[in-house]
């Protein structure tokens, strides 16, 4: 039998699973830091119960019934334009025009390259097989 660091192979899955351990080590870490992931503050002054019921009830209801008469007035009364940006920039759609075929094509490489690595990590006792 070859020993495991004469083995490459066994040297790449050995790296693969210190390289899945890392993500786990980084947020023991860092969730006790943090104690969370986001940070809600108002974009505008809330100094007394008269500015807080424009935002919230009752003054929040104009807006949604202007929304329910007018759809696209969504991304004029709501974060949903900066949001829906922000979704694509951070899974790339946003930087690259592609086709329907491109984006499916690209997908289930994706999903493809997941599924590999899941395997791998079940094999090797790393995360728990799927019951």
């Amino acid at each position: 039998m070859v020993a495991a660091k004469n083995d490459p192979m066994k040297a790449n899955v050995a790296e693969l699973l210190a390289k899945a351990q890392k993500p786990n080590e980084d947020a023991m870490r860092l969730h006790p830091l943090y104690r969370g992931k986001l940070e809600v503050t108002p974009k505008c002054a809330i100094r007394s119960c008269d500015d807080f019921s424009v935002w919230y009830t009752p003054g929040v209801a104009a807006p949604c019934r202007d929304i329910a008469q007018h759809p696209e007035q969504v991304f004029t009364h709501t974060a949903k334009r900066r949001s829906v940006g922000l979704k694509a920039i951070e899974q790339g759609v946003a930087r690259k025009v592609r086709t329907k075929n491109q984006l499916i094509d690209e997908a289930s490489k994706i999903i493809g390259r997941a599924q590999r690595q899941t395997k791998t990590l079940m094999e090797h006792g790393v995360i728990a097989a799927a019951e």
